[in-house]
């Protein structure tokens, strides 16, 4: 079992998640700037102190409580389990396995730790060496997930969705959110976390991510009429005069009053040394401006930019207006594609049904008006899938967990499929497709012509294929 455990550990590197390994590195980096001598042998144990300890083995130690079993285990496995993890972190510290074990009863596990420790120590190596990772911020893509500049979507599971949330209802105090901070409307509508669903429940979800309180137009166009707009010499000076009075009020103003407190203290006097320093930045940029006005020169050079300028916008006017005619004949060109892509759906539909029924367009469209309400649904259980051959891998199922597998398939119009893998007790499907038989034509002339099903389960398309037409063909 032990075994079993270094292997899956040491085989799914590429499958810790990237933030995870980011921060791994983001310790190492900061280590080596304090300690710049220090060796790979404490570095490992330091990363397996945090990725081991911290996510692992928890997870190890108690699996219900990650809902990764659906009981807590007995007594005997539960100590199996906790001797487990302790040698995998025994074995992050390297110079630990190379001596005994304090513990007796961990004495007989020396040899296995010895065989395993340097894939051990390999593993966490490489777990902080992110940058060997191709395209790494392009996979990340955190710059979308900002800005949202396009439909952004992303899959998360309900239990995922309610840890964050209780994760920021937590640390509420430290985030200093105000009362129209968007974060913080958004926790008062929500309420309190919602409670963890069981693992059959806890599907994933794919959710599309909007703001809003997106007002990147209302700024941006504010931000152009501000600079658009001519305001008055004596509009200018005034605003330019009131602020030098706020500057030079809170220069002053540095005084102790009566009951203050050190912090109101020790913030007036920054503010009177910014004050100071916005004042004589003020004062050097007034000097320097007078200097340029008094310049005939300076005055010259600003004509000549100014007249070249103008010129150049006179030369670029045709160039505009000629782009201009390009961009409403592109218009045009859209509107064209969007009416051949909608002949082209039409006609789809058509060879789509056809392919399924071998009738014509006008009997398919008969047939779907009377029986659409009443959509075919077939149940097959998994091991019917898997002793067709339709099922080409579920080795990591128990048997138990097969024979609790429903796979149903129902056909709403032809050639269109919606596939749903049902667990007994469970109300909802756990995974749900949606497919077209042209999808599955094209993947099946692939060189592995595969169908994920769910996260253990993937179907042989061909099988597949030719069950749907033995099933939902008409007779």
């Amino acid at each position: 079992m032990a075994s079993e455990f270094v292997a899956a550990i040491t085989n799914s590197l590429f499958q810790v998640p990237y933030g995870i390994r980011w921060l791994c590195s983001t310790i190492v980096c900061l280590v080596k700037e304090k300690y710049p001598n220090v060796c790979d042998t404490n570095i490992t144990s330091l990363i397996g102190g945090f990725f081991l300890l911290r996510f692992l083995n928890p997870a190890i130690v108690t699996p219900h409580a990650y809902m990764l079993v659906s009981k807590p285990p007995s007594q005997c496995a539960r100590r199996n389990l906790t001797l487990i993890a302790k040698l995998l972190q025994s074995m992050a510290n390297q110079h630990v396995v190379r001596s005994h074990f304090k513990e007796e009863y961990m004495q007989p596990l020396q040899s296995f730790a010895m065989t395993h420790v340097d894939d051990v120590q390999d593993f966490l190596i490489k777990l902080f060496k992110f940058n060997e990772i191709k395209d790494f911020y392009e996979t990340l893509e955190i710059e979308q997930y900002l800005s949202l500049s396009k439909d952004i979507k992303i899959r998360i599971t309900p239990n995922e969705m309610y840890r964050i949330h209780e994760l920021i209802i937590k640390h509420k105090e430290e985030l200093a959110l105000t009362e129209d901070d968007p974060l913080h409307i958004i926790l008062d509508e929500l309420g309190s976390p919602g409670k963890q669903l069981s693992y059959s429940m806890n599907a994933t979800i794919c959710l599309s991510l909007t703001n809003r309180w997106d007002h990147s137009k209302v700024l941006r166009s504010e931000s152009i009429e501000m600079l658009m707009t001519k305001k008055s010499p004596d509009v200018k000076f005034m605003e330019e005069r009131s602020l030098v009075c706020v500057l030079k009020e809170a220069k002053s103003n540095t005084a102790p009053s009566e009951g203050e407190t050190s912090e109101a203290r020790y913030r007036k006097e920054q503010a009177a040394k910014l004050a100071d320093c916005i004042l004589q930045l003020y004062k050097q940029n007034r000097e320097e401006n007078d200097k340029l006005i008094k310049d005939a020169d300076f005055l010259q050079e600003v004509k000549q930019e100014v007249q070249l300028k103008v010129l150049k916008y006179f030369k670029l006017k045709p160039k505009v207006n000629s782009l201009r005619e390009v961009y409403e004949t592109l218009l045009k060109q859209e509107a064209y594609l969007k009416d051949q892509l909608y002949v082209y759906k039409e006609y789809l539909v058509a060879v789509r049904a056809k392919a399924v029924t071998g009738s014509s367009k006008r009997d398919v469209n008969d047939v779907s008006a009377s029986e659409r309400s009443n959509t075919p649904v077939n149940s097959f259980s998994y091991s019917q899938l898997e002793k067709e051959g339709v099922v080409i891998q579920g080795q990591r199922l128990p048997d138990k967990r097969k024979s609790e597998l429903t796979v149903m398939i129902a056909s709403s119009q032809p050639g269109v499929y919606q596939v749903c893998l049902h667990s007994t007790g469970d109300t909802c499907a756990s995974y749900e497709l949606h497919l077209n038989l042209e999808e599955l034509l094209e993947l099946q002339h692939q060189r592995e012509p595969v169908l994920r099903l769910s996260e253990f389960i993937l179907l042989d398309v061909r099988r597949f294929l030719s069950l749907l037409h033995k099933n939902f063909s008409p007779t």
